[in-house]
């Protein structure tokens, strides 16, 4: 049965967002940002949050796959309006200008981030050489010395891609888009505040990567998200409870994945506190 108002389309997704408002707030205050004292903790949020920031492209790219025709022969998309929405996101988040003024994926900007940082990259370095020998995601994980949060997040992003447009769509960009801008703003703030100061060259390329996103996640890409899901709902109640259903799933996962980052800062801090 679809909405009766001809403009209740995007008005069913407003109000699902807000709905959706008490578990975002928890993932934009979670204490994790607040607990990044070191440099150490910046190296350990960053081995873990390099999955998420990888499976996010899978994500993207997935949903990209669905919404246009990618292969020869070519046949026109069925909603143009959400494939012009997913693939200007993309463009940017496969081929974005970096810091130097040169091109590259968002995911290639945070690697360098990293490596800069004196973040290993072994693990995530791993994951895709094991990917690239046909090994599948979830044996890939299983392989990986990574905290259990972050196995279960990336298992998780990877479980959406059995259900619908519209659902995969929900975890896009509810676990996503709508989150990632307000998450990183308090992390950059606390990144600035207590350790960035005294390291500057070392920090500049995540701090670019922060405050790339958070310019385009909170003021382009989060309403073209919002305005493709409430296109691949169009107005059908029975979607947009699927959608809050997927919503919530994939909010859920980020905060036990945040959850999992601290409890590992908890964990190192203890031990390097019985060795001294």
């Amino acid at each position: 049965m679809a909405f009766k108002r001809s403009n209740d389309m995007m008005y069913g997704i407003e109000q699902l967002t807000q709905k959706l408002s008490p578990l975002t707030l928890k993932i934009n205050h979670h204490p994790l940002y607040k607990s990044i004292h070191t440099v150490h903790h910046v190296r350990l949020f960053m081995e873990q949050h390099a999955f998420a920031v990888w499976d996010f492209m899978c994500l993207l790219k997935e949903l990209h796959r669905r919404l246009v025709s990618t292969a020869a022969p070519w046949f026109p998309p069925k909603d143009a309006l959400s494939a012009n929405l997913i693939s200007s996101i993309l463009v940017e988040e496969e081929g974005d200008v970096t810091e130097d003024g040169t091109y590259a994926s968002h995911f290639d900007i945070y690697l360098t981030a990293m490596k800069k940082v004196g973040a290993d990259t072994t693990s995530i370095e791993t994951m895709l050489n094991l990917l690239s020998q046909g090994v599948s995601v979830e044996n890939a994980l299983d392989q990986l010395p990574l905290n259990a949060a972050t196995k279960n997040f990336v298992k998780s992003t990877f479980s959406f891609f059995t259900l619908e447009t519209h659902e995969l769509a929900a975890a896009f960009v509810y676990g996503r888009e709508g989150v990632t801008a307000e998450m990183f703003t308090p992390l950059l703030s606390q990144l600035k505040a207590e350790i960035a100061s005294n390291h500057e060259q070392q920090f500049s390329t995540l701090i670019y990567y922060f405050e790339r996103h958070i310019e385009l996640d909170g003021e382009e890409h989060f309403p073209k998200a919002i305005q493709m899901l409430a296109n691949l709902v169009n107005g059908d109640e029975s979607k947009l409870r699927q959608v809050e259903a997927a919503a919530i799933r994939a909010l859920t996962a980020r905060l036990h994945f945040l959850t999992g980052i601290q409890q590992s800062f908890v964990q190192e801090d203890e031990e390097i506190a019985l060795a001294s």
